[in-house]
């Protein structure tokens, strides 16, 4: 049996944090790329923030047209939207200071360590605030020992960063629904603003997580669409909320003179889900990534290059891949149904179609934060039921729904899947704590 008996919680977190580290700086090490990293979007953005030009970045697209080839060729012109702010922000201000080589590279590595364990230190304190302190060290010791997240570290997507900033969403909402204090919905909502300018698709998924949240009450008749929180409250966590995330969608839409809400190219992701070569997976029909290329996309293309090249270029192309889009489904219902239903498992299981998720390690750990994730929400419910308290419940099945239908209908990559079952770990620790239990691998204490 185990035994889980620790005298001092205090030497408990110290040691979880000192692992957690140790492992992401080994793996930092070892595979980090110091020389020349992909840094995609976000690298592109913040070196033309850095070289003066701007928060700037040519579409990433092959042209057939000659005209745009010389312009992909020359510094970008006009101010874009293409991602959210605050990771590129993060490696600009960086290589402002360390400048654009090695150095900052690995600042930017350490910093994605530091914040992927305080991540790790948030499950910790969520399963103990919802659960038991025995499956909250399961739960925490399981997270900083969940490769694919470790191996995200090298990586300079900004998911580190989000990661952990929905685990503090989600401790905060659970926090205020309880204690009902107006500064912890300020922080909530705060918290889901930042958030936002991170993950743009939380714009609607973190509102509509408040809004559910706020109007489930508990009580022995369990009336929904009642609120069980204050009208003050209530309008704090929104405008605590809109404060952050409404700056930048006024900037953006000021910047294109039309409705932009935090990125330029929302329809981008769901074309990469819906076109004629979709597999349901992160790599198309004849194994290759999704992305916009002569051979196999070359009416998207024909079609980006007729574009004028102008402050609107950006949303232009999205109005584009939104109508190609929209027209393979009309065209081909059945055919999307089934893509869809294969994403929507692959999001709890593995895409076959591509080779790194089907990696052995990334199968071990994947199933073994899926089956007790589900284990663990079935705990959570029947705890919350004899409680008559379904916030817990109710926030993290809530982020789980809106997600895996997110990631349903548009593109599903490795990166969405580990984003959801990193936030999902308080769900995993507790349902390894009760496999545990089950089978009497864990002691019992009192």
């Amino acid at each position: 049996m185990i035994n889980l008996t620790i005298k001092s919680e205090k030497i408990f977190i110290i040691l979880l944090i000192t692992l957690s580290m140790l492992l992401r700086i080994a793996v930092m090490i070892t595979i980090g790329n110091f020389k020349n990293p992909e840094m995609y979007e976000h690298g592109y953005i913040a070196r033309n923030l850095n070289q003066g030009y701007g928060y700037t970045m040519h579409w990433p697209y092959p042209p057939f047209s000659l005209e745009k080839i010389n312009i992909q060729n020359s510094p970008p012109k006009f101010e874009g939207a293409f991602i959210p702010p605050v990771d590129p922000y993060i490696i600009y201000l960086t290589f402002q200071v360390f400048g654009d080589n090695g150095t900052a590279y690995a600042i930017l590595m350490i910093l994605n360590s530091i914040f992927s364990t305080i991540g790790v230190f948030l499950v910790y304190l969520i399963i103990k605030y919802i659960s038991n302190i025995k499956a909250a060290r399961i739960g925490a010791l399981f997270g900083a020992i969940f490769v694919p997240n470790i191996f995200g570290i090298t990586t300079f997507s900004g998911s580190a960063l989000y990661q952990t900033t929905a685990l503090a969403f989600i401790f905060l909402l659970l926090i205020s629904l309880n204690k009902q204090k107006s500064y912890l919905f300020m922080l909530t909502g705060l918290t889901g603003g930042f958030l936002t300018l991170q993950r743009s698709e939380f714009l609607v998924i973190g509102l509509g997580m408040i809004i559910i949240s706020l109007f489930i009450k508990n009580s022995n008749k369990n009336k929904f669409l009642i609120p069980s929180t204050s009208s003050k409250n209530i309008v704090i966590v929104f405008i605590s909320f809109l404060i952050i995330a409404t700056p930048w969608v006024v900037r953006n839409t000021m910047l294109f003179n039309h409705f932009t809400t935090i990125v330029s190219h929302p329809w981008h992701e769901f074309w990469r889900g819906n076109n004629n070569l979709s597999s349901g997976g992160d790599y198309n029909i004849y194994g290759e990534k999704k992305w916009i290329n002569h051979k196999r996309y070359p009416i998207v293309v024909a079609r980006m290059d007729s574009l004028p090249f102008n402050q609107n270029f950006e949303v232009a192309v999205d109005s584009i891949l939104k109508d190609e889009a929209l027209t393979y489904i009309k065209n081909n219902p059945v055919r999307t149904l089934i893509t869809w239903a294969k994403r929507f498992l692959f999001v709890w299981t593995i895409d076959i179609y591509t080779p790194r998720t089907r990696h052995p390690i990334n199968v071990l750990f994947v199933m073994l934060s899926v089956i007790p994730c589900f284990i663990g929400l079935n705990s959570l419910y029947k705890s919350n039921k004899m409680n008559r308290n379904y916030n817990s419940l109710i926030v993290f099945l809530s982020f789980m729904t809106f997600y895996t239908l997110l990631f349903t209908v548009v593109n599903l990559i490795a990166r969405y899947q580990i984003y959801l079952l990193t936030v999902c770990q308080p769900l995993t620790g507790i349902g390894l704590y009760e496999i545990l239990k089950k089978f009497k691998i864990l002691k019992n204490e009192n």
